[in-house]
């Protein structure tokens, strides 16, 4: 047994004794100890509430420890993630610069014309793809692409574009520079790819002069989402042509991306033709 407090208790009578002894009566005897019980009895309470303070720091730096372990389990999930999808970007770019490169072999000259045309285009969206896989970046997870940065180099994929002597087209990049959400930014750039590729091959035929082909993205909190143009000053689309009804392989690839980004599309006919997407978040 633990006699620790009847020594507390009869050290303090003693002391108690000693000093009131020349007045010390009968009724004295039970205050003092009445005191120190009651000094016991705070001792005790207050090295129960230190052992109750120790448990609950020990607890608490248990706790403390273990969210820390699972902090860096999960950084380290998250490493992984990232350097796993960056292997997996860098595999399609090789990849598909690998089918580039076969494809920019020269075809024979005695092809079908309409057949060259489809291995052209075939070539242009594969180029495309390339371009968007290498401006996508990922951020554990979410992706987001810079924009401004792609139409530059989907131009430049273009040039030299279809001029003359008398003939110069300008490209006009007035994309923002702000990085853009992928599940926006990706049929954007296709639906971008598109026009421009129709544009430069049709918009200009037999014209003469300065001519722009260029591209508008914005974001419009008006709108709560981005507006999208592809705009060119050359002959207009032909009144035969239905965009909401599309009869040829590229407006109608991009009235179905359109579609899927729950896009509205616009057309103006007038001073060359200008195609406007409103596209919400």
């Amino acid at each position: 047994m633990d006699f620790e407090w009847l020594e507390i208790v009869a050290a303090h009578l003693r002391w108690r004794f000693a000093y009131f002894r020349p007045w010390l009566t009968w009724w004295a005897l039970p205050l003092c100890l009445c005191a120190g019980l009651s000094h016991f009895i705070l001792i005790r309470r207050l090295r129960a509430a230190a052992r109750e303070n120790s448990r609950r720091r020990a607890r608490a730096d248990a706790a403390e420890r273990t969210a820390e372990r699972a902090i860096d389990d999960l950084h380290a999930q998250l490493d992984s993630d990232e350097r796993r999808a960056r292997i997996l970007k860098r595999h399609t770019v090789e990849m598909l610069s690998f089918i580039g490169d076969w494809l920019d072999n020269p075809f024979p000259r005695a092809a079908n014309p309409k057949l060259l045309k489809s291995f052209r285009d075939l070539r242009q969206r594969l180029r495309c793809l390339q371009l968007i896989e290498s401006h996508i970046e990922f951020a554990f997870n979410f992706m987001e692409m810079n924009f401004h940065a792609f139409i530059e180099d989907l131009f430049a994929s273009l040039c030299p574009l279809p001029a003359s002597l008398a003939l110069e087209i300008v490209p006009v990049n007035d994309a923002t520079r702000s990085r853009i959400p992928g599940n926006i930014a990706i049929p954007a750039a296709l639906i971008c790819n598109e026009l421009v590729l129709n544009s430069a091959r049709h918009a200009f035929a037999g014209a003469t002069g300065i001519h722009s082909l260029g591209v508008h993205l914005a974001e419009k909190a008006a709108l709560d989402g981005y507006v999208l143009e592809v705009a060119d000053s050359g002959c207009g689309l032909p009144a035969g042509i239905d965009p909401a009804a599309p009869a040829t392989p590229g407006l109608h690839t991009v009235a179905r991306l359109a579609q899927r980004l729950g896009a509205d599309m616009q057309v103006c006919r007038r001073h060359g033709t200008r195609f406007t997407f409103h596209i919400k978040k």
